[in-house]
């Protein structure tokens, strides 16, 4: 496997998925702070969302752990695809990969029936 040759310091790339995400959000940043206390166990306040997404804070990172509860709070995969993409990896909500997962199980059954019409082609005539 090749190392990766881009730099992987994500911090503004990452503020920045989590600011848009908030902004994207209708619910307010006291309320967003509010649930993710509430989904993860540990306070998070409004000053603490602000330091996470400004690009001045440095040494106030949002923390990985949080990411599946900002998910659910603002609706936004965004924060999460910066962190996959980054990894070589993609992310996709769960009705898209529902419907490939169709898509895939609809192609599968096709060359089946594809398949077991060419056996009973080539079976003598015999009643099944």
């Amino acid at each position: 496997m090749a190392l990766p040759t881009a730099s992987l310091d994500l911090d503004a790339s990452l503020r920045k998925a989590v600011a848009t995400a908030i902004a994207g959000c209708p619910l307010s940043r006291q309320t967003i702070a509010d649930e993710l206390t509430r989904l993860v166990g540990r306070e998070v306040t409004e000053t603490t969302l602000n330091a996470w997404t400004a690009p001045t804070k440095e040494t106030h990172r949002f923390p990985a752990a949080y990411l599946p509860a900002l998910v659910r709070v603002t609706g936004s995969l965004a924060p999460l695809a910066v962190l996959a993409e980054a990894a070589g990896a993609h992310v996709v909500d769960t009705q898209t990969m529902l419907l490939a997962k169709r898509t895939e199980l609809e192609r599968r059954i096709k060359a089946a029936r594809k398949g077991l019409e060419a056996i009973d082609a080539a079976l003598p005539e015999v009643e099944l």
